[in-house]
C-alpha cells in the first residue's frame, strides 16, 4: 500500500493534469439505529462541502439517506462528469470490509437504516460497495482525476455478526491503486477511526478540513496534501489512528496549480533546473534509489522506551540510497582492490547461531558466516568500522561522497510515506511478502531484492540483516542524535531493520537496536547513501 510522502519523488518526473472542472459529492451518515448512531457525520458533511466549496468545487451534499438514495447519487453524479474532469467523492459514517458478492474482498460504506435490520446479512444490503463508487467514476471520467476520501472505519456490533458468517471485518481493507485515482483512508486497514463525541468533527474530517483551509497545503500535490494531513493527525493523536493514501504517480493540487500556462518562448531559454533521475547507477554497477525531502512522524509510542517520542523530522535535502545491502560481491571488490581486512578477520572472529545461543566463532567472518552464501547476498559479519572503510574506499574511488546514513534518514526511506508499523501496514501476516525474517529465512541470509520493494523500491529495509547506521544510539530516547553524522568510533551505533535471525518485531520500521562499533555479527551488513551523485 503507498504510504504517505511517498509520491513526493513521483512528482519530479509525471506529467501535469489539467482538469476541467471539479466535483465533488459528500455524504455524512449518522441515522442509524438502535445506539449505533454517529454524533459526526452530519457536521463533517457539512464543513466539507463549505471547505471543498471554497477551493472551487461544486458540491452535492448528502445527509442521512439510505443505500437506494446513496447509489442514485452516486450514478446522477458519476453521469454529470465529463471525461477529464476532477471528481471527488467522501463520505463519513459507518463502514466496514468483508466480501462482495463476487466473492471479492472490498469495503462497505453503510446507509441510514431501522431498528429492522438486525442481521449481517441485512446490514450488508443496506450498504454501498466501494467498488461500486470506484466502477462509476471510472466508466464516466478515465482521463480525469478521481479522489476517494473515506472517513469510514467503525466498530461493527456485535449484534450484528449473530448468523456467524464471518463477514464482517471492523475496519477497511486497501483496495489497491487505479489509475488516476487518489484514496485515503481515516486510517490503516482494519484499524478502527476515531470518532469524537465533544467535538463537532470526527478525528480526521477535523485535520482534512484544515487542510482544505490551508492555502499552503491546497497548493501542493495532492499526495502531499493528504501526507501533511496525515503527518498534523498524528501529531495529535500518535498511533491511534494513522490514515493511509494510496494512489500511483499523478500532479495535481486542489487549488489552481492544476493549470498549465503556456507562454511565448523567451529570446534566451530559462534555465531550467532539470530533476533528478528516480535511480542512478554508478561506476560499479550499484543501483541507488532517489529519496526526496520532506518530513515524517520519526518513532513509536508502542514499542520500546528507546523508540519514544514520537516526533516531526524534517529531511531537509533529497539523497540517495542503495536500492539493495551491500553484497559480498562488491564487498570482495573492495577487498581486493585496497587489500583491508575486517575487524573479525584480524581479531576473534564473528559472532553467530549455534542452534541454541549466540556465540563468537573465530573462523567466522565475512566470507564464511557459517552457512552458505552467494556473491548476490548481503554482506555480513562487518563491523561498523568496517562499514565506514568501504564508504571511504567508494568515496575516493568514484569522487562522489558516499556513507552510512543517519538513522532519521533511514527511518524516512524505510517507511516510503508509511505511518504503520511495517512499511506496508500494520497485517503482520503480510510480513513473510517483504522480509527475511526468523519465520521464514531457514536460519540464513538470502539474497538481495527477493522480496516486495517498499514505496521507495528499496529492497529488504526490514530483515535479512540489520544495516548500521551512522548514528550515536540513545538509550533514553531520542534527543537529536537520530539526525547527527558522528564521526566517533568510541559511542555504540544504531542499527535499523531487523534480520534473518530475529522477530516479526524487530523489523518495525521504528526498532532500533545498538552495538558497539567493533562488534560483528553474520546478521549484520549495511547499506549506502550518497548526497552527491
Amino acid at each position: 500500500m503507498i504510504r504517505y510522502g511517498l509520491l513526493s519523488l513521483l512528482i519530479l518526473t509525471s506529467p501535469i493534469v489539467q482538469a476541467v472542472d471539479k466535483y465533488a459529492l459528500v455524504i455524512g451518515i449518522g441515522n442509524y439505529s438502535d445506539g449505533w448512531q454517529l454524533t459526526n457525520p452530519v457536521n463533517d458533511a457539512e464543513d466539507v462541502s463549505v471547505a471543498l466549496k471554497n477551493v472551487g468545487f461544486r458540491v452535492t451534499k448528502l445527509v442521512d439517506v439510505d443505500k437506494r438514495q446513496i447509489n442514485q447519487e452516486i450514478q446522477n453524479f458519476a453521469s454529470s462528469l465529463q471525461n477529464g474532469d476532477v471528481a471527488l467523492f467522501f463520505f463519513s459514517g459507518h463502514g466496514f470490509s468483508g466480501e462482495n458478492i463476487d466473492r471479492r474482498m472490498t469495503n462497505f460504506l453503510v446507509g441510514s437504516f431501522d431498528e429492522s435490520v438486525r442481521t449481517e446479512t441485512a446490514l450488508q444490503e443496506k450498504s454501498v460497495d466501494v467498488q461500486f463508487v470506484i466502477r462509476s467514476l471510472r466508466e464516466r471520467n478515465r482521463g480525469g482525476i478521481n479522489i476517494v476520501v473515506l472517513d469510514a472505519c467503525r466498530n461493527i456490533p456485535e449484534r450484528f455478526r449473530r448468523e456467524q458468517k464471518g463477514f464482517f471485518n471492523d475496519g477497511l481493507v486497501s483496495l489497491g491503486k487505479y489509475e488516476r485515482f487518489v484514496i485515503n483512508y481515516a486510517t490503516q486497514p482494519l484499524q478502527v477511526a476515531l470518532g469524537n463525541d465533544k467535538s463537532r468533527n470526527s478525528a480526521y474530517t477535523k485535520y482534512f478540513i484544515r487542510g482544505l483551509q490551508n492555502n499552503a497545503l491546497i497548493n501542493k500535490n495532492i499526495t502531499e496534501f493528504f501526507n501533511e494531513v496525515g503527518l498534523q493527525m498524528v501529531e495529535e493523536f500518535g498511533e491511534k489512528q494513522t490514515p493511509v493514501v494510496e494512489a500511483p504517480p499523478i500532479r495535481f493540487c486542489l487549488a489552481n496549480c492544476e493549470t498549465l500556462t503556456i507562454s511565448p518562448a523567451p529570446a534566451i531559454p530559462e534555465q531550467l533546473p532539470q530533476p533528478l533521475p528516480k535511480t542512478i547507477t554508478n561506476s560499479l554497477g550499484m543501483e541507488l534509489v532517489l529519496i526526496p525531502a520532506g518530513s515524517f512522524m520519526m518513532g513509536s509510542n508502542d514499542g520500546s522506551p528507546d523508540e519514544k517520542p514520537v516526533h516531526k523530522v524534517k529531511i531537509d535535502k533529497p539523497f540517495y540510497m542503495g536500492k539493495y545491502e551491500v553484497t559480498v560481491g562488491e564487498f570482495r571488490t573492495f577487498i581486493a582492490e585496497s587489500g583491508y581486512k575486517t575487524e573479525a578477520e584480524k581479531g576473534d572472529g564473528c559472532y553467530g547461531w549455534t542452534g541454541s545461543s549466540w556465540e563468537k566463532k573465530k573462523e567466522y567472518n565475512w566470507k564464511w558466516l557459517g552457512f552458505k552464501q552467494e556473491e548476490n547476498h548481503p554482506v555480513a559479519c562487518v563491523s561498523w568500522n568496517d562499514a565506514v572503510a568501504y564508504t571511504e574506499w567508494l568515496s575516493q574511488k568514484t569522487g562522489k561522497t558516499y556513507r552510512l546514513p543517519t538513522e532519521a534518514e533511514w527511518e524516512y526511506a524505510a517507511r516510503g510515506g508509511s505511518l504503520g508499523k511495517w512499511y506496508f501496514g500494520d497485517d503482520e501476516s503480510q510480513l513473510e511478502n517483504y522480509a527475511w525474517y526468523g519465520d521464514n529465512s531457514g536460519n540464513q541470509t538470502h539474497a538481495v531484492g527477493q522480496k516486495r520493494s517498499n514505496q521507495y523500491g528499496l529492497y529488504d529495509m526490514a530483515g535479512n540483516v540489520w544495516e548500521w547506521t551512522c548514528s550515536d544510539y540513545t538509550s533514553n530516547g531520542y534527543d537529536g542524535s537520530e539526525l547527527v553524522l558522528s564521526k566517533n568510533s568510541n559511542k555504540d551505533k544504531t542499527l535499523r531493520g531487523g534480520s534473518w535471525s530475529y522477530y516479526s518485531d524487530n523489523a518495525r520500521s521504528a526498532n532500533r537496536a545498538d552495538y558497539a562499533p567493533t562488534i560483528k555479527g553474520n546478521y549484520v551488513g549495511f547499506r549506502l547513501v550518497v548526497i552527491s551523485p
